[in-house]
């Protein structure tokens, strides 16, 4: 029932709110920053208490909701079994429930407990995700969880080697946030470049890897999406055969990696970008920033330090240093010694590094097996690189040893495998996707230049304009000359009088445009001072609102915090109105279609009713005096709040309805209905005695509007009054 009612609650509605204050005070304090064991622990008691109230009046849901908050507590706390356990209960309740948002929550905490170190986990937290995907897809969900949650499944079917799944979902994710305008999706760009790489398509994976770097470009990101994307393109265009972009991408991701402190980062960056030295000519550069990479690794780090080595043989090589390149082999003999030939990225460079030094060496009994493990690798994972690789060391082997038939058919061979890749890395497309990506880079900056040119252009007119004023001037002045001469006095005298009337009008034209400037400053600097006083003033209600949020953390007595509750929604509805008008570009007035939206956002989740109430919003555009968007606000935070209290006992879904529309001659309707319970008949609306509506008939007063109470079927509740103009109440001067 409404307040108007005055009707008691009943104590299951009672017993809600004590539990649903101990969640939300729950997950306050497990959300804090940082993990305290005092905020471990009061989380703890409230979940406690939640469990307990929640199990006696046998509220599963309530239950379930629990559960989850106690799996995060002990997951926040690492006693990582009692967390799942208590994960584990909360995905039994969904299941018996058929619940859709309670199935999300549970699978999406359940993945937690799952890891990607083996494929058995790795398999487990992909099918959790994958359910908590399906749920979302129940109930149509196209909202930022959605999108957030497609891109982590993306990433774990990446993980598995399901490509062309993760690029499925990862397209879905995109398609999503670009729906909400959602602006940080620069690692979803990378990670879709990183999976086109995977599967072979250069231009799609160079496509995208340019998308993350122009957006992070945009935001003027520096973080670690910043690093990888540079990183990612630099690798692309090494494939492409293109060392100098290679190069100053890599140099970008590595300035990133050090400001940043990433070590990790920097190692992977630091050899992809001496192998690039190296091709361009500049080994002593390869060797100097190997060297200052590797001061930083630690005794641990054994494979990033083989990596490195790698990187510097190839330097000392071309610096024909080859007393420093057979130390650095050293590093590798642990990786290129083990019974499994390994076939992963790294394992081939220590293969290529080491056959290349046994080359320079001239020791050419230790390179068959080498040579064997590289064949062997480029037939498991048919990798045209390591095949035009293997061929090309086999022939200079030969060579060397002037085996000149066998080097002439491993020359031939690397020949076919080189031109493949060639013919791959130069498509046509991928380079008109290069040019259309430089030329974009340019269009502001040509853009500029012609704005500039233009500007000169009219200076130049301008300029002209006053050398023809001012022969006309001159040619004036000679007229009037020979009218003096020949006037005399007559002639003298009205010069004189013509030569005043200027220096007149001058002097009005520039008092004018003084004044005009004067003008100008003032309304500009009323501009700034009213948003200024808009923005204090919704600082000062939010400290209120934080204060009163504060107080309510000591507070146990439900009516005392539900009075502190209605207290700082009220407040919010006034906050909102002077956020809008300090944000916005139009001072003069609120759009009131967009504060109604945040408004009931607002509402809903303050009441835990999202998933309860659903709003159905058909408001016109208009612009609201703020005298009169107040009064307007108040009301419709008091008449949703009874709505929300009242209207919907239990578990009852229903569904409140605001119409605002605007009628001839200025007169502006508004309508706020719930398919609720609805009130007695006999109800007085202008005899009662409740705060709510004795707001609600108060501020009614105060705009002048008609106010009427319909009580079947629900509530409506409808105002008509007249729409005020700010600028015509303005005093004129």
């Amino acid at each position: 029932m409404h307040s108007f009612a005055q009707s008691a609650p009943s104590p299951d509605i009672d017993a809600i709110k004590h539990i649903k204050t101990y969640l939300v005070k729950g997950k306050f304090y497990i959300n804090k920053a940082g993990e305290e064991s005092a905020d471990i622990n009061q989380s703890l008691a409230y979940a406690d208490s939640a469990l307990v109230l929640s199990q006696k009046m046998r509220l599963d849901k309530y239950v379930q909701a629990c559960s989850l908050l106690f799996s995060q507590i002990y997951r926040e706390a690492r006693q990582e079994d009692k967390g799942k356990n208590w994960s584990m209960r909360a995905l039994t309740l969904a299941k018996k429930h058929q619940d859709t948002r309670e199935n999300i929550d549970a699978h999406l905490e359940a993945a937690n407990y799952f890891t990607i170190e083996t494929p058995a986990q790795l398999n487990e937290k992909v099918r959790h995700y994958a359910l908590a995907v399906d749920f979302m897809r129940m109930k149509h969900a196209q909202d930022l969880e959605m999108a957030n949650a497609l891109k982590y499944l993306g990433d774990l079917h990446n993980l598995q080697g399901n490509y062309q799944q993760a690029l499925k979902e990862l397209q879905e994710s995109l398609a999503i946030y670009q729906s909400l305008h959602y602006p940080q999706v620069a690692d979803l760009y990378n990670l879709m470049g990183l999976i086109y790489g995977s599967v072979d398509n250069t231009k799609a994976s160079l496509v995208y890897s340019q998308l993350a770097v122009r957006t992070i470009e945009s935001m003027k990101d520096s973080s670690a999406t910043a690093v990888t994307s540079y990183n990612r393109l630099g690798i692309l265009y090494s494939r492409l055969s293109d060392p100098k972009r290679a190069k100053s991408s890599f140099e970008k991701a590595l300035q990133l990696a050090e400001k940043n402190k990433d070590p990790d980062a920097l190692f992977w960056i630091t050899a992809n970008l001496s192998s690039v030295y190296t091709r361009l000519n500049q080994p002593a550069r390869a060797v100097a920033i190997i060297k200052q990479a590797s001061r930083l690794l630690r005794p641990d780090q054994s494979l990033i330090r083989a990596i490195l080595s790698a990187r510097a043989i190839d330097a000392y090589l071309s610096l024909k240093a080859y007393s420093h390149a057979q130390s650095c082999y050293n590093d590798l003999v642990m990786f290129l010694q083990e019974d499994t030939i390994k076939t992963d990225n790294s394992s081939q460079n220590f293969r290529v590094a080491a056959i290349r030094l046994f080359i320079a060496t001239r020791q050419f009994a230790r390179i068959p097996k080498l040579l064997a493990g590289c064949q062997e690798a480029a037939e498991k994972t048919g990798n045209f690189v390591y095949y035009a690789e293997t061929e090309q060391l086999a022939y200079k082997a030969d060579s060397a040893q002037k085996h000149f038939e066998s080097a002439f058919l491993h020359h031939q061979h690397y020949k076919f495998y080189n031109d493949s890749l060639v013919r791959r890395n130069t498509d046509k497309q991928a380079m008109a996707l290069e040019l259309q990506f430089e030329t974009e880079k340019k269009d502001i900056n040509i853009f500029q230049q012609a704005k500039n040119i233009r500007m000169l252009r009219q200076k130049s007119q301008l300029q002209l304009s006053a050398l023809q004023s001012q022969k006309l001037a001159r040619n004036l002045a000679f007229a009037g000359a020979s009218l003096l001469i020949l006037l005399l006095g007559l002639g003298y005298s009205r010069y004189r009088l013509k030569q005043q009337a200027n220096l007149d009008m001058e002097k009005k034209q520039n008092a004018i445009n003084q004044q005009n400037d004067s003008l100008q400053q003032l309304v500009t600097e009323r501009e700034w001072l009213l948003k200024e006083i808009h923005h204090r003033v919704k600082n000062n209600l939010q400290i209120i609102i934080s204060l009163l949020n504060s107080q309510s953390i000591f507070l146990t007595d439900p009516d005392t915090l539900t009075v502190i509750q209605e207290s700082q929604n009220r407040i919010f509805s006034i906050s909102l109105i002077h956020q809008k008008l300090y944000q916005d570009e139009n001072i003069t007035g609120i759009a009131i279609d967009t504060y109604i939206k945040e408004l009931t956002v607002h509402l809903a989740n303050s009441f835990g009713a999202a998933n309860k109430v659903r709003f159905k919003i058909l408001a016109e555009k208009l612009l609201l005096d703020v005298a009169q968007a107040v009064p307007l606000g108040l009301i419709m935070n008091e008449a949703i709040t009874n709505s929300m209290k009242y209207a919907f006992p239990g578990d009852q879904l229903g569904q409140i309805t605001i119409v605002l529309r605007q009628e001839a001659d200025d007169w502006l309707v508004l309508e706020l209905q719930d398919n609720g319970v609805g009130i007695p008949a006999d109800y007085d609306l202008y005899n009662s005695t409740t705060l709510g509506m004795s707001l609600i008939t108060g501020l009614s007063e105060q705009l002048n509007a008609d106010l009427d109470l319909i009580t079947s079927p629900g509530v409506t509740i409808k105002l008509r009054w007249r729409k005020s103009n700010p600028l015509k109440s303005l005093p004129r001067s």
